[in-house]
């Protein structure tokens, strides 16, 4: 394997700061573009998507009919400038220019088990996580999707010599950090190829600050018990399902209605990425991406996956690790969730577009860092210094005289009729008009109060936003 990387310039918040917009792809011919145009003369096919003020050409390699997994042209530009940005190349050199598979695609699909779905034909990366043979197989493969009692399966067949080679990863079709079983037979210790996802997760949660809890084929009540917890604040899970249950064990589904009933009384995760298939293709009520962030556009967001067992996202599926660790590599470098996103978007815009494979919700606007805390429950705190972001309020919190500080632009949300008190407590910043604070409802950030300057509290005087 070749890689080639001419020039690369880091794309957490660099330039994409703005909110998330609609991300159309476009197909280009490289000697047809304006831009492109400079720097490939052939007649190559691009797929195309501009972000802001960064334009990305992405070109999936591929010899006569056989995709060759990993192996790809990508350059980027500035729009402003038409300033060449990035350009990468990851190409193999020992490969041939062409090859006519000696199994026809129908001869292939009689071999498998099951309803076939459909097929392709395939070169298979060496460490490939959605194929994993070793050692690779040099020949083209011809990839078939079936379905097996309701199940996916996907087998990998030698297309020169007909050889059954073996299987491949299905997606999770229909911090904590945790993944599910394989489909298969349902083991009891879920397949490795998917615990690499979780583990990233979980070295990215860990990297940003956060003690992360991880583990494969988790019981309901553990997954229950970070969910009614004040500290975890961010998770990730990999598992079949979709967007109102996802499978955590051969034996337990959660269920949408599960987490609504388990946070009721917590505040929302702040930040949970849905990697079964289906899991943010509604976001409304009565399913997990609006139950997680109990249906609030502050201070909660929704990170995953729609589609991902659908034809038109396969490609994305063959890159959905590589796009999972370009968004947590902009979240550890302290970008938002919006220019995250869009960063890895543009590194693989097969993902993005009209397929909208990868989806977020809720308020994109958020950085991971510094750390997030779900909320503040104590009879006592000493010491409270309110600092970075919202902070939830779940009951009566104390604090010590002359101990209550709230930094400028922070907003603190009260719920259930919870409150703060202190006597003589201060609350302080520069001056008026370089912040504002807020104390608003868990479920509205525009019901409560916003103040700017300075207040003390004397008396036992608390502070209270009751909700309706």
């Amino acid at each position: 394997m070749t890689r080639k990387i001419i020039l690369f310039l880091c794309l957490g918040g660099l330039l994409l700061t703005g909110p998330i917009r609609a991300q159309n792809l476009n197909r280009v011919v490289a000697a047809q573009d304006q831009l492109l145009g400079q720097y490939d003369q052939t007649d190559r096919e691009y797929l195309q998507l501009q972000i802001d003020n960064r334009v990305s050409y992405f070109h999936q390699r591929r010899i006569g009919e056989a995709y060759v997994e990993k192996d790809f042209i990508r350059y980027q530009f500035d729009t402003n400038t038409g300033e060449l940005v990035e350009q990468t190349t990851q190409w193999r050199d020992d490969l041939p220019f062409q090859v006519e598979p000696q199994v026809p695609r129908g001869m292939a699909e009689a071999i498998v088990e099951g309803e076939v779905l459909r097929s392709r034909l395939y070169y298979i990366a060496p460490g490939s996580i959605v194929y994993p043979l070793d050692p690779p197989p040099k020949n083209p493969c011809w990839v078939v999707r079936s379905l097996v009692n309701g199940r996916l399966l996907i087998t990998i067949i030698d297309a020169m010599t007909a050889d059954k080679l073996g299987y491949g990863t299905p997606p999770p079709y229909g911090g904590l950090s945790f993944y599910g079983p394989d489909w298969g037979d349902c083991p009891q210790d879920p397949i490795s190829s998917w615990a690499k996802y979780a583990q990233n997760a979980r070295d990215a949660f860990n990297a940003m600050g956060y003690s992360t809890s991880y583990g494969g084929n988790l019981y309901g009540t553990t997954v229950r018990g970070h969910i009614q917890s004040d500290s975890t604040a961010v998770m990730f899970e990999l598992n079949h399902g979709g967007s109102t249950s996802f499978h955590n064990r051969c034996d337990d589904d959660i269920h949408w209605s599960e987490v609504e009933s388990w946070i009721s009384n917590y505040s929302p995760m702040a930040f949970t990425f849905l990697a079964s298939c289906g899991g943010v293709c509604d976001t409304s009520d009565d399913h997990l991406s609006y139950e997680f962030r109990k249906g609030v556009n502050d201070d909660a967001v929704v990170v995953g996956y729609c589609g991902m067992s659908e034809p038109q996202c396969d490609s994305c599926w063959d890159v959905a690790y590589d796009w999972q660790v370009m968004l947590f590599m902009g979240l550890m470098s302290g970008s938002s969730v919006a220019s995250s996103y869009n960063a890895a978007n543009l590194l693989y815009p097969i993902c993005a577009g009209a397929n909208n494979c990868m989806r977020t919700v809720g308020d994109t606007a958020m950085a991971l860092t510094p750390t997030l805390t779900r909320s503040i429950r104590a009879s006592q705190t000493g010491h409270l210094n309110l600092t970075s972001r919202a902070w939830f309020v779940r009951s009566y919190v104390i604090a010590y005289p002359g101990n209550l500080i709230v930094d400028p632009w922070v907003t603190v949300r009260f719920m259930d009729d919870a409150w703060i008190e202190s006597d003589d407590a201060t609350q302080v910043w520069a001056d008026g008009s370089s912040g504002r604070n807020r104390f608003v409802t868990e479920k509205s950030s525009t019901r409560g109060m916003k103040l700017y300057g300075q207040f003390r509290l004397r008396n036992n005087g608390y502070i209270r936003v009751y909700e309706e």
